[in-house]
């Protein structure tokens, strides 16, 4: 999902900036963020540049599934077991 996030640098230091690649993809401040569940089943989202985690909302889920319309949000829905 995309977000905004600041980050110019990533924390791996690599030659290219990832931040450059998404600045010019989706726009200046705008980041993919993977999301994942703490265990105590917080949604949260991390910066795939900076790696800077924050805690998402049923509303940003919402908004973000309106500008990408691959995103699920049953992705944070436990998966049935075969």
């Amino acid at each position: 999902m995309v977000l905004t996030c600041n980050c110019k640098f990533s924390r791996r230091n690599e030659g290219r900036s990832g931040a450059d690649f998404q600045d010019a993809r989706y726009g200046s401040g705008r980041r993919v963020h993977n999301r994942f569940k703490m265990s105590d089943g917080t949604k949260m989202g991390r910066c795939t540049v900076c790696g800077n985690e924050r805690q998402i909302s049923q509303a940003k889920l919402k908004a973000a599934t309106k500008t990408d319309p691959g995103l699920s949000l049953n992705a944070f829905l436990p998966r049935k077991k075969q």
